[in-house]
Formats: structure tokens, C-alpha cells, sequence
């Protein structure tokens, strides 16, 4: 790689037309010499110092340390055509293409102030820097970078930037400035006056912002944007004057940041916070109530509630405050699916479940608990079921639960059934979850029994019914439902009481 470096200086030095020795100038001279760049083909001056023991002496070009001559506004201004067709295409040049005349070009001679570090011939003209130009108008001074200045934007005095020229309508708004000298970018707050008849007041705000709500089509008076005259009825019947501080007559419907307190019109007691951005949805209308809609639990809702038909004894009895301290009971439904910690009023274990469970069909409680239920031979369907069915006269006192019968399995294993009725009638309780994985358990008892005992099962849907004629099939375990179907399997097979 040195000696191809060394060959290639060797050749630069050559052809830019040195006579002397490359290799006989010592590599320690600072003597600036000529070098014609082999990838650039300009020329450029460096010491073989530089360019050998500092390794910084490249070309001065192609390093970003000159601009390139054809890049150069001297270049464009002298070789107009060339220019073009040599760059047309490229990053912005469309821009200007047709806009060079001899008329911009003495202008921009002219106004090119002596105060900048360049010439004008020199500067490049993707450079992005401002420039200092003075206005042959006006004579004021004013900085703009020369590619925006090639596209014949000047000085905002010749650009006639102004609301006059540029918003003629917005003149008759305007109370104090001259429309001619007021800038359309200016951040000036002047008086303005509002237009509608029924409203004429006048208030304050910038130029540019009564500018762009004016291309925008939206009115700027903060009494006809407001709240209260858009959208009457929200204000009326959702705004918490209580809570807000703010007025809705300085809230308008484009505020979409704004946190605001709202109360729902149907529920008392159901008050929220969020901007009007939140509410906004994309049919254009507002959400309504949280609390009503269900993604939000009011006190009156919850667990904790004063209202019996909300509130849970039980739940708050067992509710553990140390492990539930970032959740609000306040915020807790009957049937709310968020896990919260319960201390169990029987054994003191503390257990984790949601509210659901805990209410739903199963009603699921403490573990330890069930653990030692399971063990004594009783399920809580089984005992919830057995329950019900006491409930009526022909029952009352006559149910055994997980009944040891005097029949065997092929094993040799005694057969238990679930409920026993005084040699009347006996049957089994199979959920879904203990029931689906039973290896023939169920139909080998079934056949066994059936020769004995009157015998049937209630399935829980998706198991298949074993015998059609004698089992029942349930969806959801309902211990009053199931209790009217027994009662009716019953009467069907004791006709005569």
C-alpha cells in the first residue's frame, strides 16, 4: 500500500507539469508544490510533508476544504448551459432551472455584501449558511442562503410578504398595524376584531397564528371557537364546573391536550378525567361514560359499595390490604377479571384470584380450603347441588353424597357414585375438566350400575352422553337447573308418584 501511495504521488506531482524529481525532494520539505488530484483532475497545492509523514495533504477538493469549481456560483453564472445539463436531475436544481437571468445575476452581484468571508464567485451553491445581502430596495441588510436567493427570493420588502397583499380579507379583522407592513410569518400580537354579528369583540394574537387558522377555515375569536358556542349541549350536561378550574369558554374543540373533568349525563356519581383528543374518536363523535361503557368501575359499582346489590361482604371481609396496596377496592367490581390477594376468614391463607372467580359459577375461594374439602370426598358442585335438591320435600334428609356401593369395577375397586337416594335412584356429576381424559371409567360404571340401580350421569357439554334415554347433558353448571332436570328424570322413572 506504500509503495502504491508513493507511486501515485509521484504521478499526481507529474501531471501537474513539475520537471523536478519527485523522489529527490525530501520528505521533510514544507515547500508547497502542485499535485494534479487523479480522481478530480483539478489541481491543488500541499507540502510532501503534508502529503507523506502527516498523511493529511489530499486534495484539497475532493477533502471538502475547497469547493469543487463547477460548484460555484462564479461557474453557474459564466457557464449557464453547461451547468444544467451537467446536474439537471439532481438533488434541487429543478428549482432554479429557468429563474437564472442576466437581471437576477447583476442584482445578486450587487446585493452580495462585502461582510461575508467569500466571494461571491466562490460560494457554493449547495452551502446552507445565511449570507449577508443588502436590499437595493429598502437598503437594509438581511441573510438568506444562496440557493433560496437563486430562486429569486430576496428581501421580505421585495417578496411583498405581507397580509395586504397575501390575505386581503383578513384586513377588515385587523384593528391596529399597517396590513402592508405586517408580515405574514411575523410572531406580533396585534388586536383583531371578530366578524361575527353576533360576537364583535375584539382580542389579541400573533400574525402567523391568526394566518394559519385563517388558511385553515377556522375562526381565531376565542368566544365563537369556544366550547360553549360549538358544542352547547357538552358543556351543559357533561362539564364539572365544581372540578374544573379552567372556563370552557377557553377550551375550543381543536384543544386536544387539555385535561378536563367530565360527569355523565345518565349516572350520577360517574365523573372522569381526559382531553377532548381522548374522547375524539374516528367517526368524528365523542366517547361517553367509562363507568357506563365498562371500562371503568364507580365506588357505587364496586365490591365496596354502600348499595347491597352491588357490595360483597365477603370479598371485603377477605380482601388483603398490605398485598393489595396499588390496587383501589373502590375501583374492584363483583366480576372484575384483575387478580387481587384475599386473606381466607377460615384458615388466615392468602391466596390470589379475581373477583370473577370468586362470584362466577364455581365460585372459587381459598385452596388450602378446597384441598382439605376435596380430601373429605365432597366437591363444592356436588355439595351445592346436594344443597338445592334439599330444598325439595321428596329429597329432604334422603341424599348420601359419594355413596361406597356394594358393586365392583373389573379391578375389583368398589363402585362410589356421586348422589345416593334411599335405593331409589342414584347418579354422578361429570365436569368437562375431571371428566374428559377417564379411560372408560364412566361407561364400564355406567354398565355395571345400570344392571342394579336406577343410574344416570349429568354430562357437562362437550362430553358425549353414554346413554341417550338415561343421561342428562348440562352447558353451564347451574345447581337450580339441574335440580328441575332431576327432579323431572325422576318423575320419569316413578311415573305413579
Amino acid at each position: 500500500n506504500i509503495i502504491f501511495k508513493l507511486d501515485l504521488f509521484e504521478k499526481e506531482y507529474r501531471d501537474a507539469g513539475n520537471q523536478d524529481n519527485f523522489n529527490e525532494i525530501s520528505n521533510n520539505s514544507k515547500k508547497k508544490l502542485k499535485f494534479r488530484c487523479n480522481r478530480c483532475k483539478y489541481e491543488y497545492e500541499t507540502t510532501k510533508f503534508d502529503k507523506i509523514i502527516r498523511k493529511k495533504g489530499g486534495c484539497t477538493y475532493c477533502t471538502g476544504q475547497k469547493t469543487f469549481p463547477h460548484l460555484t456560483v462564479g461557474f453557474l453564472f459564466k457557464n449557464t448551459n453547461e451547468f444544467f445539463s451537467r446536474y439537471d436531475g439532481k438533488w434541487d436544481i429543478k428549482k432554479i432551472k429557468g429563474k437564472i437571468t442576466n437581471k437576477l445575476i447583476e442584482e445578486i452581484k450587487k446585493e452580495y455584501s462585502i461582510k461575508n468571508t467569500q466571494t461571491i464567485s466562490e460560494l457554493n451553491i449547495q452551502n446552507r449558511a445565511g449570507q449577508i445581502w443588502k436590499c437595493l430596495s429598502c437598503k437594509n441588510e438581511y441573510k438568506r442562503a444562496i440557493f433560496p436567493r437563486l430562486k429569486g427570493i430576496g428581501c421580505d420588502c421585495q417578496a411583498e410578504n405581507n397580509i395586504s397583499n397575501n390575505f386581503p380579507d383578513l384586513e377588515k379583522e385587523l384593528v391596529n398595524g399597517d396590513p402592508k407592513k405586517l408580515k405574514i410569518n411575523s410572531a406580533k400580537e396585534v388586536d383583531w376584531k371578530c366578524q361575527n354579528q353576533n360576537c364583535g369583540i375584539t382580542y389579541k394574537m400573533s400574525v402567523v397564528k391568526r394566518v394559519n387558522r385563517f388558511k385553515q377555515k377556522q375562526t381565531a375569536c376565542y368566544v365563537c371557537d369556544s366550547l360553549v358556542t360549538t358544542h352547547r349541549d357538552l358543556v351543559i350536561n357533561q362539564w364539572d364546573f365544581a372540578k374544573n378550574r379552567i372556563s370552557p369558554f377557553e377550551i375550543s374543540y381543536s384543544n386536544t391536550t387539555e385535561n378536563i373533568h367530565w360527569k355523565c349525563p345518565e349516572s350520577e356519581g360517574h365523573i372522569w378525567e381526559t382531553s377532548l383528543g381522548n374522547r375524539k374518536q374516528k367517526n368524528g363523535k365523542l366517547s361517553g361514560c367509562p363507568y357506563c361503557s365498562g371500562n371503568r368501575i364507580s365506588r357505587k359499582e364496586s365490591i365496596n359499595s354502600e348499595d347491597e346489590s352491588y357490595r360483597d361482604k365477603l370479598l371485603i371481609k377477605e380482601w388483603d390490604s398490605i398485598k393489595n396496596e396499588a390496587i383501589n377496592i373502590n375501583t374492584i367490581s363483583k366480576f372484575s377479571s384483575k387478580k387481587c390477594w384475599w386473606l381466607c376468614s377460615n384458615c388466615g391463607c392468602s391466596f390470589e384470584s379475581t373477583p370473577a372467580n370468586r362470584n362466577g359459577i364455581n365460585k372459587t375461594g381459598c385452596p388450602e380450603c378446597a384441598i382439605k374439602l376435596n380430601k373429605s370426598g365432597k366437591s363444592q358442585l356436588e355439595k351445592r347441588l346436594a344443597e338445592e335438591l334439599e330444598k325439595y320435600e321428596l329429597f329432604k334428609g334422603k341424599i348420601e353424597l359419594n355413596y361406597l356401593t356394594s358393586h365392583k369395577f373389573k379391578s375389583n375397586q368398589r363402585i362410589t357414585v356421586d348422589f345416593y337416594i334411599r335405593d331409589l335412584i342414584c347418579f354422578d356429576l361429570d365436569p368437562f375438566h375431571s371428566h374428559q381424559n377417564n379411560n372408560g371409567t364412566d361407561e364400564e360404571k355406567v354398565k355395571v350400575l345400570n344392571n342394579f340401580l336406577h343410574f344416570f350421569k349429568l354430562r357437562e357439554h362437550p362430553l358425549k352422553l353414554i346413554t341417550k334415554e338415561r343421561d342428562i347433558e348440562y352447558f353451564k353448571f347451574n345447581p337450580e337447573e339441574l335440580a328441575e332436570k332431576i327432579i323431572k328424570k325422576f318423575k320419569e322413572i316413578y311415573s305413579y308418584i
